[in-house]
């Protein structure tokens, strides 16, 4: 047993786990073997392995055996037996068990407290557990004074250990970034980071996800340069320690590369991005929705960067992905089909940007139902896509649905509602010069109030109404039409710009 002990100590869990398991074949061997606590002791040293490995739910069926066993054995508040409690409800926190770790970590805490008295280090390490359970169900002000009483007590003790203050400093620094008190939360790390850099070393697991926590909470300051260096710190950390693939790389260069692409640094934000792309290729899948939003955050990069044929090619890479294993009217497949839409729409490519605004269409009519703010601005894409490829009765029915769905919200003095009146206007120009006019009117008029009468919009207003109505023979009202564009233009440009002459010349 003490040589398995040993090799727990020393992290080599699969030996250990080994060796556990032969000496519990040893004890069932004989009769009574549940009657003894060294048996039941065995059981929970093998759940902490275990739980070391990450295997939590086996873990957790070890421990939970091994505390209705010291129970039995030992009684209920023997320290061994308070230790399984206490191992077994900080199981449950690493599976995200809130509810029921909250019963058994009180239970530990109360018992140590009692046995052991408020200042011993194990009742001190149940009272930060109690911490976290609180801070995890945002009770963030009583995990706050739970673990400034650890932290107190530690603090006051010569023979305290070392790892443990500094886990209860970072769970301070947790509970103050989740109350957003970010400069304390601040400090808590980089005492957590100045002590783990000499207890453990600069790119050692533990120092490395403080790291990672200081530049998450620089990011949420806007403190980018800083957060920058952090996360760069924390990649050539476990890009020392880990394949190129594994999760800490790869999470980590997809962060830089937010961050990057935060301050328009595409190229170094598209070649962290790539980074990360290999990783997650590699150990995840092409087509895993961790990889594709990762292809998505390319594309979004070129884009940014105009160079749209590649953007396609990758926003099409993940539609693809994602219309394979998820359902038609999912947030992640319209969402795409839309941006899609959208960057074929940018290369004129008409016959793609519809076909993929209608993919999104038909997700969203069925998701989010027709009136939908999401709905109505895929199909005020889609209308222009429509009119831009000469599908100007597609246009016109689209545009005719979202003016429909916008009355009913009640929506008619909206920069949208009124901007559809326009296009409707445009779309008319040239087989209805009535609707045409209709329109136009409706649009200018509603500008008028929105914007104010010599805004450039209006005037555009007053200059098209004047155009359509010449065209229908009705000068007169041309005339009033135009005689507005031209004050409003000579007020706001001037006599000699060029609008105000093209007016002029109009009337």
């Amino acid at each position: 047993m003490n040589f398995a002990n040993k090799l727990l100590r020393d992290r080599r869990f699969d030996e250990a786990l080994e060796l556990y398991l032969e000496l519990q074949k040893g004890f069932r061997q004989r009769r009574y073997h549940e009657g003894e606590s060294d048996y039941w002791l065995l059981v929970q040293n093998i759940a902490v392995t275990l739980s070391s490995q990450g295997k939590y739910v086996e873990a957790e069926a070890e421990y939970t055996a091994a505390v209705a066993g010291l129970e039995v054995c030992l009684g209920s508040e023997n320290v061994a037996t308070l230790t399984a409690k206490h191992n077994l409800g900080v199981c449950f926190l690493n599976q995200g068990k809130i509810k029921e770790a909250e019963p058994i970590c009180d239970v530990a805490y109360a018992g140590r407290k009692k046995k052991l008295g408020a200042k011993n280090q194990d009742t001190l390490e149940a009272l930060t557990s109690i911490g976290i359970v609180r801070m995890r169900q945002d009770r963030d002000v009583e995990a706050e004074i739970a673990f400034q009483q650890a932290l107190h007590e530690l603090e006051a003790q010569t023979d305290s250990s070392e790892a443990q203050k500094l886990r209860v400093m970072y769970n301070m620094g947790e509970v103050y970034r989740d109350l957003q008190k970010w400069d304390e939360a601040i400090a808590k790390y980089l005492l957590t980071l100045h002590g783990e850099e000499k207890r453990l070393g600069w790119n050692h697991a533990s120092t490395l996800v403080t790291v990672t926590k200081l530049a998450s909470t620089y990011k949420l300051q806007g403190r980018i340069d800083l957060a920058i260096e952090m996360e760069i710190r924390a990649l050539g950390g476990y890009q020392e320690s880990f394949a190129f693939d594994d999760a800490n790389v790869t999470n980590t260069a997809y962060r830089l590369g937010e961050l990057y692409s935060m301050r328009k640094e595409w190229d170094q934000s598209s070649s962290l991005y790539t980074l990360a792309l290999r990783g997650e290729e590699s150990r995840l899948g092409p087509d895993h929705i961790d990889t594709l939003l990762t292809v998505g955050k390319l594309a979004a990069n070129y884009t940014s960067q105009e160079l749209y044929s590649t953007a396609a090619e990758l926003e099409a890479r993940v539609l693809l992905g994602y219309q394979k294993q998820l359902p038609f009217d999912n947030e992640k497949v319209t969402n795409t089909a839309y941006r899609l839409g959208r960057v074929y729409a940018n290369v004129k490519q008409w016959d793609s940007s519809i076909a993929a605004f209608e993919t999104a269409l038909a997700g969203e009519v069925n998701r989010l139902g027709s009136h939908d703010e999401a709905t109505l601005m895929t199909m005020r894409q889609l209308a222009m896509a429509y009119t831009s490829h000469g599908s100007c009765d597609k246009a016109i029915s689209l545009r005719i649905q979202v003016l429909d769905s916008m009355k009913k919200a009640m929506i008619v003095d909206d920069r949208i509602f009124l901007d559809t009146h326009w296009n409707l206007a445009l779309n008319y120009k040239s087989t209805n010069l009535e609707l045409s006019f209709s329109h136009f009117k409706l649009a200018t008029e509603g500008y008028e109030i929105l914007l104010g009468l010599d805004h450039n919009e209006t005037l555009e207003g007053y200059s098209k109404l004047a155009e359509v109505g010449q065209n229908l023979g009705e000068y007169n009202s041309a005339e009033l039409y135009c005689q507005k564009a031209v004050d409003g233009y000579t007020r706001t440009l001037g006599n000699d710009h060029d609008d105000t002459l093209r007016s002029k010349e109009q009337l």
